[in-house]
């Protein structure tokens, strides 16, 4: 059969059965892809997680208060040397003896607010001026204020009994570079030669001190001084915070 013949009417049946089945399977092969493009079409969303992060507060005030209870407003923050509370010595610091002892109260603890419960300590004393070699002095924990006293011979009370019998703080001589005191030093377990204290925090307790400075007897070193200038001694206390047990 030449190709330029006209087709039999079988022929063009055939032909034109083949052209439906073709429109089919690309019609088919249309919904295929349309099914393939709408199975790619995932859903989609997001989920989140945040926190707020801060740390606990620790803050050490100190009052010189000569009263047998503190209210937290007889603090202050007292954190600079030229900002140091003036302490109030029971006997007359500026009137002092050979062998003579004073001695002032001084408390420390945490204010309201603070959050952490930390340690503290007695970290350096300096003296300044022509006694600073005769004078020698202590750090002692007293119950309250009022029983920070000193040796007063002027009185028959053993003014020494109602100090609490803790270790001394620094205990000891005056010198140019003082030893400081710190905190890898301290005992933090507590125990008998103990040299930090516990402040709770938000004014959990109160720390009450007696600074006790003596003067030394030798009448004939101490009278060859000029002591037309004061001396002056200035005591730093250091704190630190303890780490949270739960």
């Amino acid at each position: 059969m030449n190709a330029n013949d006209p087709l039999t009417p079988d022929a063009q049946l055939k032909k034109q059965d083949r052209a439906r089945k073709r429109k089919a399977i690309l019609a088919g092969g249309v919904v295929l892809g349309l099914g393939a493009a709408i199975t790619l079409a995932a859903w989609s969303d997001d989920v989140f997680a945040d926190g707020l992060f801060n740390t606990g507060s620790f803050d050490l005030i100190g009052s010189p208060g000569t009263t047998a209870t503190l209210a937290e407003g007889a603090y202050a923050q007292y954190d600079t040397s030229a900002g140091a509370a003036d302490l109030s010595f029971e006997i007359d610091a500026l009137e002092m003896y050979p062998g003579e002892t004073v001695a002032a109260p001084f408390s420390i603890a945490q204010p309201t607010g603070t959050d952490v419960d930390g340690r503290v300590w007695m970290y350096e004393a300096t003296a300044t001026g022509v006694l600073a070699p005769h004078l020698s002095y202590a750090i002692k924990s007293v119950a309250d204020p009022t029983a920070c006293l000193a040796d007063d011979p002027a009185t028959t009370v053993d003014e020494s009994a109602a100090v609490t019998a803790l270790p001394a703080w620094n205990d000891g001589a005056f010198t140019t570079n003082p030893v400081q005191n710190l905190a890898g030093q301290r005992d933090a377990a507590g125990g008998a030669e103990t040299q930090d204290l516990l402040v709770e925090q938000n004014f959990g307790n109160q720390q009450h001190l007696c600074i006790q400075v003596t003067l030394e007897d030798n009448e004939t070193a101490i009278g060859a001084l000029d002591t037309s200038v004061d001396t002056s001694i200035l005591w730093q206390f250091k704190g630190e915070s303890e780490t949270p047990t739960a």
